[in-house]
């Protein structure tokens, strides 16, 4: 007898650091002293997300900004909101 196992499919980057982001700028944090390191494929997922706004995905300077915190894909197994010194 088999089970039937209905996988959930994996949480929106969108959703899981949005959350993440609002908390740090709730701890007073500001979007400068973070950055968002995705992985190539969370990175493809956020660009993609339907549910996304577009004012929520900006691009600065060159760079992929995400709720105005600086996003770097690739280089990371496991993608993570790290927090960072200001340039």
């Amino acid at each position: 007898m088999s089970k039937d196992v209905k996988l959930k499919p994996p949480v929106s980057p969108a959703v899981l650091f949005r959350g993440r982001i609002e908390a740090a700028i709730g701890e007073g944090v500001s979007v400068e002293a973070m950055v968002l390191r995705l992985t190539l494929n969370d990175g493809r997922r956020l660009r993609r997300d339907d549910n996304v706004p577009l004012d929520q995905i900006s691009y600065l300077g060159g760079q992929m900004h995400f709720l105005g915190v600086r996003v770097m894909e690739g280089g990371v197994d496991v993608s993570v909101l790290e927090r960072v010194e200001p340039t």
